[in-house]
C-alpha cells in the first residue's frame, strides 16, 4: 500500500488523525484535513507550530492534561493515552475533544514518534454535563444495576444520593453491590430477591416498595427501573429509586385510622366484616369450618357508674389485650362498638370454638383491674356459632353469634353458649 492510499484512508476517516514528535505530543508533523472542519483552522497552520496547540487548550484543562501524560510515560507508555479536555475554535468558542495516543517506532529511521486521534465530543460531555446536574437535584438515586452471569452484582453507575439513602457511595456500589443489599430489611429480602429474578426472567420493569434499615432507623423505599440483557450474559436495570418513609407513615397511619379502633387499637367493625368475608369465601371453598364468638362485658354500666368512664376504657383496653393474647396468629378480634366485641375462628369447628370462647372468659374472670388505688373483677359472657359444614351467610352466622350471647345474658351471664 502507498503513501497515498494511507493518506486517502486518513482522509476519510471520521475523526482527525495525527503524528506528532516523540519530544513533544502536542507538536504535529502530520494532521488530517478534518482538522478544519473541526476546528475552524488549516492542517498546515497547526502543523510544525510548536506550542501552537497547547495555546489552544483550555487554560482550566492544560494543567490536568500535563499531568496525565506525566503519569502515561512513567507507566512506560505502552497503553493507549487517552485524555478529554476543551480546544478553542477559530471562531473563539470551545469544544470538548476525545484525545487518543500511542507510542509508535517508524519503519524508516525506527524513531519513536506519537500517532492519535482527535473526536468532538462536546454534545455527549454536555449531556453528561446535564445528567449530573439532574442527578444532584433529584429527589432520588439514579441508577444503573447489573446482574452478572455468575449471580453477582454491582451498581456500575449510581448517583450520589446513593450515600444519603443507602449510606454506601457509589464507588463501593460500583465494585460490589452486596454492601447495598444488606441494607435491605431483613423481612423484604425474599421478596426483593424475587421481584428481582421475576424482572429478570421476563424483563419487564421492576417496581416495588421495601424497607431498608440505615442508622438503626427504617426508611421505605419505591424502586422502578427497566432491565435489558447484555451481550456478556448480564441482566442490567436502570432506573431510580426514592425514599418514601414520610408518605409511607402517613399512609400507614391513616390505614391504622380506618381499620383499627382508637382507644383498643383492635380491628373495627368496618374492617373485621372484610376479613369476615375473606375468610367465609375461603371455608366454603376449602370446605372448612369457621366460627365466630360475640363477646360482651357483665354490667358494664355499672362499672363506669361506680368508678368512671375512664376505668371503663381501662378495662376494654387490657382485657382486650389479654383476650388477643390467648388467640392465634391467623384469629382475629375486632371491637364491634361499646363493650361488644368478636372473634373470628377459621378453620374451627362448633366444639373447638366453645373451648376457645371457656379459655377467654375463664382468663377474663380471673383477671383483676387496678383504678386509682382500687382492684375489682370483671366477667364477659360469650355466644359461639359455627358454619358446621353449611354454606351459611355473614348475617346468619353473626345472628347466631348474638343469639347464643343473649341466651347466655339469660342464663345469668359469666358464661358460654352456643348455637349449632
Amino acid at each position: 500500500m502507498t503513501k497515498n492510499d494511507f493518506d486517502e484512508i486518513f482522509e476519510s476517516c471520521p475523526t482527525v488523525i495525527y503524528r506528532s514528535t516523540f519530544d513533544n505530543i502536542s507538536t504535529f508533523y502530520y494532521l488530517s484535513n478534518d482538522i478544519e472542519f473541526l476546528l475552524g483552522y488549516s492542517a498546515s497552520s497547526l502543523v510544525s507550530q510548536y506550542g501552537k496547540w497547547n495555546e489552544l487548550i483550555h487554560p482550566h484543562d492544560q494543567m490536568r492534561m500535563e499531568q496525565q501524560l506525566k503519569e502515561w510515560i512513567d507507566s512506560g507508555s505502552q497503553d493507549t493515552l487517552e485524555r478529554q479536555y476543551r480546544i478553542k475554535h477559530q471562531q473563539g468558542h470551545y469544544l470538548w475533544l476525545s484525545d487518543k495516543a500511542r507510542l509508535l517506532k517508524a519503519d524508516d529511521d525506527e524513531q519513536k514518534h506519537y500517532i492519535g486521534t482527535l473526536s468532538d465530543i462536546t454534545e455527549l460531555v454536555t449531556l453528561s454535563a446535564n445528567f449530573q446536574t439532574l442527578s444532584r437535584v433529584s429527589p432520588g438515586v439514579i441508577f444503573q444495576y447489573e446482574v452478572k452471569p455468575d449471580g453477582s452484582s454491582r451498581f456500575p453507575y449510581a448517583s450520589d444520593r446513593l450515600k444519603d439513602i443507602y449510606d454506601v457511595t457509589p464507588e463501593e456500589a460500583a465494585i460490589d453491590a452486596t454492601p447495598v443489599l444488606d441494607a435491605i430489611h431483613p423481612e423484604d429480602i425474599d421478596y426483593i430477591a424475587r421481584t428481582i429474578a421475576d424482572s429478570a426472567k421476563h424483563l419487564t420493569d421492576w417496581a416495588c416498595e421495601y424497607r431498608v434499615f440505615i442508622k438503626g432507623e427504617i426508611h421505605w423505599l419505591y424502586g422502578h427501573s427497566i432491565p435489558e440483557r447484555a451481550l456478556n450474559g448480564s441482566t442490567i436495570w436502570s432506573g431510580t429509586i426514592i425514599d418514601i418513609t414520610d408518605r409511607k407513615n402517613l399512609e400507614l397511619k391513616l390505614l391504622k385510622e380506618s381499620t383499627t379502633d382508637p382507644l383498643t387499637e383492635l380491628y373495627n367493625r368496618r374492617y373485621f366484616m372484610e376479613i369476615f368475608e375473606k375468610e367465609l369465601n375461603r371455608s366454603i371453598r376449602d370446605k372448612s369450618n369457621l366460627s365466630v364468638l360475640a363477646i360482651d362485658f357483665d354490667f358494664f354500666k355499672q362499672i363506669n357508674d361506680n368508678h368512671g368512664h375512664t376505668a371503663g376504657d381501662k378495662v376494654l383496653v387490657e382485657c382486650s389485650t389479654l383476650m388477643s393474647s390467648q388467640l392465634r396468629n391467623y384469629d382475629t378480634i375486632a371491637r364491634f362498638g361499646g363493650e361488644e366485641f368478636i372473634v373470628l375462628l377459621p378453620k374451627t369447628n362448633y366444639e373447638e370454638a366453645l373451648a376457645i370462647g371457656e379459655k377467654l372468659r375463664s382468663i377474663v374472670e380471673k383477671f383483676q383491674i387496678n383504678y386509682d388505688g382500687k382492684t375489682f373483677p370483671v366477667t364477659i359472657t360469650v355466644g359461639a356459632a359455627s358454619t358446621n359444614g353449611d354454606n351459611k351467610d355473614i348475617s346468619e352466622i353473626l345472628s347466631m353469634a348474638d343469639t347464643a350471647l343473649f341466651a347466655g345474658k339469660n342464663m345469668g351471664r359469666n358464661c358460654v353458649k352456643g348455637i349449632r
